[in-house]
């Protein structure tokens, strides 16, 4: 009443909102702004008239904007009402919450909600897509959006991104038109020193322990204030996010926390840097000049790291080179954190080289569900790392954990592994890491250059990566330590490419010489008249199918996580592709399988364009394969063209040309083969038809190399390289399988089938055992070669047995997607669908190898609990 009777007289009059149309409230909220009125209710607003004799400047619901709909309300407000608004901020904000609108109606801003993500209509994403397009450049967005799916957030970032805005959450603090008036213009310091000696390299584990969101005014106004009076802060080191922006958005509370900070609070800045955007996702010359205005944000507040995001995808996330440099040059951080991921997998870190100056780059490890899924995921690291300095940073989800939750963690942490892991200051992390990088270099040359492979095939390389130790001496001995650990590092992955090549071609050689060896025994020791051109067209046609299908698969998955579901419609949509094959059959049997490869190539190229074309495309798919593999198939040539179909689906990008080129080829090949396929036989069907089809596709294990971080570990190799190695593993595997496949007398198939899934067994445990670069490859590739040589003689016997080639198709058409979603999807998303599991299952998640023989040790009791034979 106190407020009303003073400032209600100075308002020019109402603006009554419609309950009944959501979208009104912000309507009422711009022309509030403009009109300098007051927002009412109906219930609300004869009581003000009468008592301040203030006029009704709009009644939404008596007005002509009750005749549209909320798109239509928005529409028309961008066309009149925006050309009057500040054109500094935009504003996204659901109707029912009030929080910052006294700012937005002070500053005049344009406020709008539109539902985003997978629930959002195109409609309702199209109208996005006009407000951000009509606003500058360069502006920030403040507010948020409801996210019932968690893909909301994601999908809103990348199109504020990409018209060059940055977002403030700012959804339900109130008072902030007062809050921005306090202190604005200051400069704040940190407690933490900046830098100085942090002691020698030691064998420990150095973790950050970092608190998330606080690029969001709404968990520094709240949650991270419960965090900040917890009776342990300040007695260990805690990475604070913040947000630089505050400064001048809401002074009085990075004022509070600076100000009560102890020596162990550092504060860093949070995504991505002052103010959250996808760094990847930004318009040409959007970042730079981001970074220009960002660059004084982050001076006045001290911050000296910066931690980024790009868009949330379901494996890891990808930064590019550009974006990172560019950060290094504008910024010249102490160091950059990346993302708040699961966990690294391709790389946890290395050094970002700019134009000038360079700066060490860690990825996030998250603890995020339970403890359990923290200690299984980052013991299964470490172990795989082995001895010496490590470093771990941390984050902690803070709506699950408290400050003295995740120290636990990080303390059951050491005890569990052994190793004793000391929690530090970023600065003082990033400052060892560097220390790291310096010392790395000249000792992985040393190891290179006694191994005599490398030092002889790869000399050039070597060379290099000496040339790389000579600049990290020089730019030592002028004091520019940064641009030393640049060069160190960039000496340490030079011997690193030197040893992925030693590996491809020890591989290769091994392969070659099983493969001509099994191809000059078969020869002495078979005869037969040369195949005719059907048997010759069989293995492209059905090579090029399954290649069509991993092309699709690989198309939709690049898109994000919300196309998971397409992916799983397909599954659905091959369980019916036994039927269409048959009926096809029946009804067209000369020319049905030639007009299903014609649509099922039309449907491929739909994927292409859109995912919802997968599942079409799956459906047909697998109809076409199990045509042909009604008379003319055999195990190799299943083997060799599902996993050879693989490889191109991974290699390939989903062009028109490669779509073309695939789809001309199946065509061409099915042409010969139709006169002669043969006709649909009612016969029973065989058990055992989901195992063949389960070990056919286990070679994908190889992909593991890029999709496991404690397999990409052992290998020693990161980056590109790691889908490099993984792609040449399992084209070798096949290779290898097929040919030792030709050196397997038949009368021996049942105890030999047995025999392979021990040794496969006993590969995938040796995955775990060894961590040289040579021998984890070896290790893997054996792994892949065993599973399917296994799959090769299982295949083998089911035929022998009277079962059906065809009657597998279904399965591996399958079970090939649902492995690589396994693969590809981040193990937590397993510990938040079921609210945590036992930590020795989320160890398994982590370490797929322990998956891969539990699956076969499975399979070899299923076998011998059916029929009992010797091995």
């Amino acid at each position: 009443d106190q407020a009303l009777a003073r400032y209600a007289p100075s308002v020019s009059g109402l603006v009554v909102y419609d309950p009944s149309r959501p979208e009104s409230v912000n309507i009422a909220t711009i022309l509030a702004g403009l009109d300098r009125a007051m927002i009412a209710g109906p219930d609300t607003a004869p009581a003000l008239a009468r008592r301040f004799a203030l006029p009704i400047v709009l009644d939404y619901a008596r007005s002509d904007w009750a005749n549209l709909d909320a798109i239509g309300a928005y529409d028309r407000a961008l066309a009149q009402l925006y050309p009057q608004c500040n054109p500094d901020l935009l504003a996204i904000l659901p109707p029912e919450d009030l929080g910052t609108r006294d700012y937005f109606i002070a500053t005049r801003t344009f406020v709008f909600y539109d539902n985003q993500g997978v629930l959002a209509s195109p409609a309702e994403l199209a109208s996005t897509e006009r407000i951000l397009h009509a606003a500058p450049r360069g502006i920030p967005i403040l507010g948020w959006f409801r996210s019932p799916t968690l893909t909301e957030e994601n999908s809103f970032i990348q199109l504020a991104s990409a018209e060059g805005k940055y977002v403030i959450d700012t959804e339900s603090v109130p008072n902030v038109s007062v809050l921005t008036a306090l202190g604005r213009g200051q400069t704040l310091h940190q407690t933490t020193p900046a830098g100085g000696p942090v002691g020698s390299l030691q064998d420990k584990v150095y973790a950050v322990l970092a608190v998330a969101d606080g690029d969001s005014l709404d968990f520094t106004a709240k949650r991270m204030m419960s965090l900040w009076n917890e009776p342990g802060r300040g007695s260990f080191p805690v990475a604070w996010s913040v947000n630089p922006l505050f400064l001048d958005l809401a002074p009085p509370y990075l004022d509070y926390y600076y100000g009560s900070a102890s020596a162990n609070d550092e504060f860093i800045a949070a995504p991505s840097a002052a103010g959250y955007l996808y760094p990847d996702y930004t318009g040409p010359g959007d970042l730079a000049a981001y970074l220009a205005f960002a660059a004084p944000y982050l001076a006045r507040a001290d911050l000296r790291t910066v931690w980024l995001l790009n868009a949330f995808t379901a494996s890891e996330i990808q930064y590019s080179d550009a974006s990172l440099s560019a950060y290094v040059d504008a910024l010249a951080p102490s160091g950059i954190v990346l993302d708040y991921d699961d966990q690294p997998t391709t790389a946890a870190y290395w050094m970002q080289g700019g134009t000038t100056s360079a700066a060490p780059v860690a990825r996030s490890t998250q603890l995020w569900t339970t403890e359990a899924n923290f200690l299984a995921k980052a013991g299964a690291a470490l172990a795989a790392q082995g001895p010496g300095p490590q470093f771990l940073w941390v984050t902690a989800y803070p709506w699950r954990f408290d400050l003295a939750g995740a120290k636990r963690a990080l303390d059951d942490l050491g005890t569990q592994t052994g190793r004793s892991v000391d929690i530090v200051s970023p600065s003082a992390f990033f400052d060892l890491m560097t220390k790291a990088f310096l010392s790395r270099g000249a000792a992985d040359m040393a190891s290179m250059r006694a191994d005599p492979i490398a030092a002889t095939l790869f000399g050039g390389l070597l060379g290099a990566a000496q040339d790389h130790l000579t600049a990290a001496q020089t730019a030592l001995t002028v004091g520019d330590v940064s641009r030393a650990a640049r060069e160190s590092w960039l000496a340490s992955d030079t011997l690193r490419q030197a040893e992925l090549r030693e590996d491809l071609v020890v591989a290769t050689a091994s392969a070659a010489a099983l493969g001509v060896g099994s191809l000059v025994w078969t020869r002495r020791r078979r005869t037969g008249r040369v195949p005719g051109p059907p048997a010759l067209a069989a293995p492209f046609a059905i090579g090029a199918s399954f290649a069509l299908l991993q092309v699709d698969l690989w198309a939709v998955l690049r898109g994000n996580f919300w196309t998971y579901g397409y992916v799983l419609g397909g599954v659905v949509a091959v369980l019916f592709a036994g039927p269409l094959s048959a009926f096809l059959a029946r009804r067209y049997p000369r020319r049905g399988l030639l007009a299903s490869t014609g649509l099922f190539v039309v449907a491929s190229g739909m994927t292409a364009i859109t995912a919802a074309g997968f599942p079409v495309a799956m459906l047909l798919g697998a109809s076409v394969i199990r045509g042909h593999f009604r008379s003319r198939g055999s195990a190799r040539l299943l083997m060799a063209a599902f996993l050879g179909g693989t490889v191109v689906g991974l290699v390939a990008p989903a062009d028109a040309l490669v779509l073309a080129v695939l789809g001309i080829i199946g065509l061409v090949a099915t042409l010969p083969a139709t006169p002669g396929i043969a006709p649909v036989r009612a016969t029973p069907r065989r058990p055992g038809a989901w195992g063949c089809g389960l070990l056919v596709v286990m070679p994908l294990l190889a992909l593991t190399s890029f999709f496991s971080y404690s397999v990409a570990i052992r290998l020693e190799v990161q980056g590109i390289g790691l889908q490099v190695l993984g792609v040449a593993v399992l084209a070798l595997s096949a290779v290898i399988a097929i040919a030792l496949s030709l050196l397997v007398p038949h009368s021996g198939l049942a105890g030999f089938r047995l025999r392979a899934l021990v040794v496969a067994v006993l590969f995938s445990l040796g995955v775990l055992l060894v961590h040289a670069s040579v021998t984890s490859t070896l290790m893997l590739l054996g792994a892949a070669s065993a599973f399917g040589l296994a799959a090769w003689a299982f295949l083998e016997h089911r035929v022998a047995q009277g079962g059906r080639l065809e009657d597998v198709v279904g399965p591996v058409v399958i079970l090939a997607p649902l492995t690589v979603l396994f693969l590809r999807m981040p193990p937590v998303a397993f510990s938040l669908a079921t609210g945590g599991l036992p930590q020795f299952l989320e160890y398994a998640l982590y370490v797929p190898p322990v998956l891969w023989a539990g699956l076969d040790v499975a399979l070899l009791a299923l076998t011998l609990a059916r029929r009992p034979e010797p091995v």
